[in-house]
């Protein structure tokens, strides 16, 4: 299922099952374990999500291992982090990314995940883009920090992000996010509710959940 199927797919469910399509199909690199983090931007469509977000987030976090944190809200949808807790945790153990986030007044000295993630919040009603989203999202700590010291030139195209190091390696991890989607995809077309989804990916090994 490619962008315009999936538009097309979600005109035609109910509430719950719309905010759990999309979290699903745009979280698929996430849930699968490909990197800790996806960034989405959830469009309401004239629809009360509000009614029954709790419900449906808490069984993806249930069922499929992951952590859905809405970061900011306005009158036309949400803008949503979907991670993994495990291994976002992991990507901010390192000193690299430390020395990243405490530029932006992150409380890295805190070690504590929740309040980085709060913190990120802040950071996008400061600005529609902190470049440190990076981190998140699993991109280089070179790549991140070139970025924000070059202000975003000089870089090379190809990927996700822009790229100051490793092309190749970009462009890989680039193929295994959009094969994620796909999978995603093709299982949300074929009608797989969240639990079946869940068992799918428990005998394939490809998710956090357990």
């Amino acid at each position: 299922m490619n962008q315009i199927h999936f538009s097309d797919f979600t005109k035609k469910v109910d509430d719950c099952r719309y905010i759990e399509a999309y979290l699903l199909y745009h979280g698929a690199a996430t849930i699968q374990k490909k990197k800790p983090a996806n960034l989405i931007n959830l469009h309401k469509q004239g629809r009360d999500l509000a009614r029954v977000w709790d419900c449906c987030v808490k069984r993806i976090e249930t069922q499929l291992g992951v952590k859905i944190k809405i970061l900011r809200e306005n009158p036309t949808g949400y803008l949503v982090l979907l991670y993994a807790e495990d291994l976002l945790t992991r990507r901010f153990s390192c000193q690299g990314s430390k020395e990243i986030l405490e530029r932006f007044d992150y409380p890295v000295a805190k070690n504590r995940l929740d309040l980085l993630i709060e913190r990120l919040g802040d950071r996008f009603l400061e600005d529609p883009m902190p470049h440190e989203v990076g981190l998140f999202l699993g991109y280089p700590c070179r790549d991140v920090c070139q970025f924000i010291k070059k202000k975003g030139a000089c870089a090379k195209s190809g990927a996700l992000w822009k790229v100051y190091g490793n092309l190749r390696k970009a462009q890989i991890k680039l193929k295994r996010y959009q094969m994620a989607q796909k999978l995603m995809g093709n299982m949300l077309f074929q009608g797989r509710n969240v639990s079946e989804c869940a068992q799918y990916f428990r005998s394939h090994s490809l998710a956090g959940v357990s």
